[in-house]
């Protein structure tokens, strides 16, 4: 494959990440028009009716593109074999827990708080 090709396919595969990041809470504020979010956290798209699948859907596909460009990334910026292990390790770490956050909504307050509270 050449580099041109490359660089497109990457192009558009953050253009959409970003994007998905952007659009998600936005639509699913257009969905549940009663949300406040300064009495409920974003958590709630994820157990509310309208919701529930999409944010669901865009936050484990925000933690896969974000576990596949910071995994790539990280061996172009990082050459110390120890550093490069220890930052994988905690990509996953983080990566995990926003998989568990998007998997366990806020029926499961305790796991869901603490896998969130791991991520950020």
């Amino acid at each position: 494959m050449s580099i041109t090709k490359v660089r497109l396919i990457r192009r558009i595969y953050l253009t959409s990440s970003f994007s998905l990041g952007v659009l998600a809470p936005l639509v699913c504020w257009y969905l549940l028009p009663s949300f406040n979010p300064i009495t409920k956290p974003l958590s709630y798209f994820g157990v509310a009716e309208p919701t529930l699948w999409y944010w669901n859907t865009s936050l484990l596909l925000i933690a896969i593109g974000l576990y596949i460009n910071a995994s790539k990334a990280l061996s172009l910026c990082v050459y110390d074999r120890l550093y490069d292990k220890i930052l994988k390790i905690l990509i996953a770490f983080f990566f995990a827990a926003l998989c568990l956050t998007a998997v366990f909504s806020m029926n499961y307050s305790l796991i869901h708080k603490i896998s969130a509270v791991c991520f950020f």
